[in-house]
């Protein structure tokens, strides 16, 4: 479905409400926000990826792979929180978290690194981290787990079940770039026990999917909770560990999909 237009004619008056003041998502009002196209392959992004369970996950597409991971990583870190990522992933992706968010007068993100690719490496390499920063952690702040598998351009295969599950049983957030692997050969997002399942995928369009070199996009998938709540309103939900927390309407991924 290619929708070719700027702007949308709306059936009613409460639906321009409701569009402008933010309490429904597929009510378009411009292009460059969201149109019918976008969500459309948004949606067919959650049903390859998350197949039975695609009512639970939510997409949003941005400009290309890079933006979806600067997005992404800009509406969840904070100033001095933690990223332990995979040492195989994209250099574009390295360059941001190095370059940009662990430089000390932007975010003053801590980066840290492993070099290995099993759920046992990777739960070491968290408890390390988690007691080298402890200073960090008692002040608030968060660590998040960021994977590619498989890398890009290695092709190494981590094993991203049990290194969500170790990240998720000391409640942490994880962030995989499955875009090598596609949804088809890599559906990470289908094992049947949710501590096993990341927060959050990412996939450029630009590389497997679109297989020519022509497109430049990518996306997001989450949760529900995670992707977007209505203006003004806030949902509480379970995370992975059986933790509760509770998301505002400003704290979801659609501001940094509106910015990027």
């Amino acid at each position: 479905m290619i929708t070719r237009t700027a702007t949308y004619l709306f059936a009613c008056t409460e639906w321009i409400e409701d569009a402008f003041n933010g309490k429904e998502p597929l009510h378009d009002i411009y292009s460059r926000l969201l149109n019918p196209t976008s969500i459309s392959l948004a949606n067919h992004m959650v049903d390859l990826e998350a197949g039975s369970r695609a009512n639970e996950y939510l997409a949003w597409n941005f400009n290309s792979g890079m933006a979806a991971i600067d997005g992404l990583l800009s509406h969840l870190l904070g100033h001095e929180d933690i990223v332990l990522a995979s040492r195989n992933i994209y250099g574009g992706s390295y360059q941001l978290l190095e370059d940009w968010f662990g430089k000390p007068s932007n975010l003053n993100i801590a980066v840290e690194w492993v070099d290995g690719y099993s759920g046992g490496e990777f739960a070491a390499r968290l408890d390390e981290v988690a007691e080298k920063y402890a200073d960090r952690l008692a002040a608030g702040k968060k660590i998040y787990v960021y994977l590619e598998s498989p890398c890009n351009p290695h092709g190494y295969v981590l094993d991203v079940a049990n290194i969500s599950k170790a990240a998720h049983l000391r409640g942490w957030d994880i962030i995989v770039d499955s875009t090598v692997g596609t949804p088809l050969l890599h559906p990470v997002l289908k094992r049947d026990d949710v501590m096993e399942r990341p927060d959050f995928v990412i996939h450029s369009y630009t590389k497997e999917l679109a297989g020519s070199g022509t497109t430049t996009a990518g996306v997001v998938i989450g949760r529900n909770e995670t992707m977007f709540v209505p203006k003004g309103e806030e949902v509480t939900f379970s995370k992975p560990n059986g933790d509760e927390v509770t998301i505002p309407w400003n704290e979801t991924l659609l501001l940094e999909r509106v910015l990027h």
